[in-house]
């Protein structure tokens, strides 16, 4: 909480209180920080993920006022899983007025050496995941949007999508296309009052591309984090606060978070 307390809203310690977010891909890693941000800032937080350690219930939730957290495990490829969560969250907080797309997957190698499992992986999840998460919520955010309140649709990307990574190909073309999509997305549902926003991290320090077997990719993904003193996934959960913090006509529509030695 202390980046937003030491800015223009230091004299609201909880200022996502009675608002209910969605995030994908918080079992661990960004998601899971961003989960736990919000739920500093007072928000009923629903965290997603494949894995079933996202059914821990986070202790912040007994302290915080307002707070409440709830994990279910789905699959954002799968449309019926969202739906499923979705009904989920509705009967246990009522509407969504925050999501926050995050889940992704990363692969590297080659381009004459990837298979085509991993990139078909690469794109159901970081694009076809993206989309599905969005048309999943996308009914509560308009809802929540009309009768003038906060509304957030976030996707969390790379900054794969405009950087040039070789041995990371497919990897970042499916970054750039998440960038892509939320420009687009934004053009077409700001007029409607939802805020969306694309936050791009740099070099941090997460397990996204452990499952990487390519020698030639893990080296270079090696020298990449070998930059000085990496981002952690807190810091880009703070950047996500922070601008969903905003008062309803505020939108930070694109931000890049960088480690200050990163260029």
């Amino acid at each position: 909480m202390s980046l937003v307390q030491t800015a223009r809203l230091e004299d609201n310690p909880y200022p996502l209180r009675g608002r209910t977010a969605v995030v994908t891909g918080a079992a661990g890693g960004i998601g899971q920080a961003v989960a736990r941000a919000l739920l500093h800032a007072g928000a009923r937080v629903v965290s997603l993920d494949t894995r079933e350690t996202v059914l821990r219930a986070d202790r912040t939730a007994t302290t915080t006022p307002g707070a409440r957290a709830l994990g279910l495990v789905a699959d954002v490829t799968d449309v019926r899983e969202l739906h499923r969560a979705r009904d989920a969250v509705h009967r246990a907080f009522g509407r969504v007025d925050l999501v926050v797309a995050n889940a992704g997957v990363m692969f590297g190698g080659p381009f004459e050496r990837a298979t085509e499992s991993q990139w078909a992986a690469m794109v159901d999840v970081n694009i076809v995941g993206s989309l599905n998460t969005a048309r999943a919520f996308i009914d509560d955010l308009l809802d929540a949007a009309a009768e003038e309140q906060p509304t957030d649709l976030v996707f969390v990307g790379s900054v794969a999508s405009h950087l040039l990574l070789p041995e990371f190909s497919v990897y970042s073309a499916t970054a750039a296309a998440r960038a892509h999509l939320s420009r687009t997305l934004r053009a077409e549902l700001s007029g409607r009052g939802v805020r969306v926003r694309h936050v791009e991290p740099g070099t941090t320090l997460t397990a996204l591309g452990s499952d990487i077997d390519d020698e030639v990719a893990q080296e270079r993904l090696r020298r990449l984090r070998a930059v000085e003193r990496p981002l952690t996934p807190e810091d880009v959960a703070h950047s996500v606060l922070f601008t969903a913090s905003m008062p309803a006509h505020v939108n930070v529509a694109e931000i890049v978070v960088m480690p200050t030695h990163q260029v």
